[in-house]
Parts: structure tokens; C-alpha cells; sequence
């Protein structure tokens, strides 16, 4: 019965990714097609080639993901869902996950903005570099905030866009991939930031 459903489980993903694999090259050839008198075949090859290494397709995940995770991870995702929320006696607003590299944290991140988005909850993702952001999916720091740096720290303009700061209002989980690379002073002006926009 369990290696059924996990084969069904298989099956469907393959056929998504295959579906997006093909949606991906469609509108890559629409885009080639309209610039067909413009740019020769060799520069189309060359795009093609390089639009087609950039490809990330978003991770897909099953709808009963959490429980065919590995023991520790399905403790993680539990203790989330259990204890994940404004800070009262039986929630609490922050948590860090940790693990050595290769022990699943991106997917970890990926089922927690599943279960969010399932949950009709608004989230900021986050990371402090590029790379990390897309990786998981997310923005940096810096762009998400609108943090600039200057000589005496760290600065906003959310402060003065009133749009941007009632955006921030709506926000109710925030999460930080690579928080290890974040320094102290960062983390408590990005905590600050989403605190006074409250």
C-alpha cells in the first residue's frame, strides 16, 4: 500500500514537471519566433542555450509530503505547525532550523511556505544573498526591506512609503534562509522594521 501511493506520489510529479518543462519551452520558442528578424539563428541558438540553463522550476510538492518525510524532518514540520504564531503561551514567533549542509532545510523552507500559503497566510522569504534568495525562492533582504546601509548602520524607505508599510502590516511570518550569514546588527534592524510597521 506505501510503496503505491509512493509510486502514484512519483508518477504525478514527473508528469507536473513534465507539463512545466513543456509550458517553459513553449514560451521560450514564442519569444525566439518574435525575434526571428531581428537577431540571427546563431544569437537565437546562443539565447536559447542560455535561457534554457537559467530554467528553475518551483519545487512540486505532494499533498501528503509531510508524512512520507524522514523522522527528524517531519519532527520539524510538526513542531511548526504546532507551536508557529504570534507569541501568546502556546505560540512563538521565532525559529531557527538548523542542519549541516545537504540535510533538506530548502525543502524544509518550501513545505513551510506550502503549508503557509495553504493556510492563506502572508510571509516574507528571504535570504541575505542572491544566490541563497533564489535557491529558495525568495528576495533579499535588503530588496524585500528596502534596506540601505550607511555609515551609521542600516535605513528603510519602507519608513516613508506608506503603501509598502501597510503591506508589511499584512506580514505574519517572516522567514530568513542562511540567517547564519545575517550579522546581529542586521537581524535586529529587520526584526525593528517589522516591528514598527506593526
Amino acid at each position: 500500500m506505501v510503496e503505491e501511493l509512493q509510486q502514484n506520489t512519483q508518477n504525478h510529479t514527473e508528469q507536473v514537471r513534465q507539463i512545466m518543462n513543456l509550458r517553459y519551452s513553449e514560451i521560450l520558442d514564442r519569444l525566439l519566433s518574435n525575434l526571428e528578424n531581428v537577431i540571427s539563428e546563431n544569437i537565437t541558438t546562443i539565447l536559447r542555450n542560455q535561457l534554457d540553463s537559467l530554467k528553475i522550476l518551483p519545487p512540486i510538492l505532494p499533498q501528503d509530503a509531510i508524512y512520507q518525510l524522514p523522522p527528524d524532518q517531519y519532527y520539524v514540520m510538526s513542531t511548526l505547525r504546532c507551536y508557529l504564531g504570534k507569541r501568546n503561551t502556546q505560540k512563538w514567533p521565532y525559529f531557527f532550523i538548523t542542519g549541516s549542509g545537504g540535510t533538506g532545510k530548502s525543502y524544509i523552507i518550501h513545505l513551510i511556505t506550502n503549508l503557509l500559503k495553504n493556510n492563506r497566510s502572508n510571509y516574507l522569504l528571504m535570504a541575505p544573498t542572491g544566490v541563497a534568495a533564489q535557491n529558495v525562492g525568495g528576495t533579499t533582504i535588503h530588496s524585500n526591506l528596502r534596506i540601505v546601509s550607511t555609515q551609521t548602520g542600516y535605513h528603510t524607505l519602507s519608513f516613508y512609503d506608506n503603501e509598502f508599510k501597510n503591506k508589511l502590516k499584512a506580514v505574519d511570518t517572516i522567514i530568513i534562509d542562511e540567517v547564519s550569514m545575517v550579522s546581529a546588527q542586521l537581524f535586529e534592524f529587520v526584526k525593528y522594521v517589522c516591528y514598527y510597521s506593526q
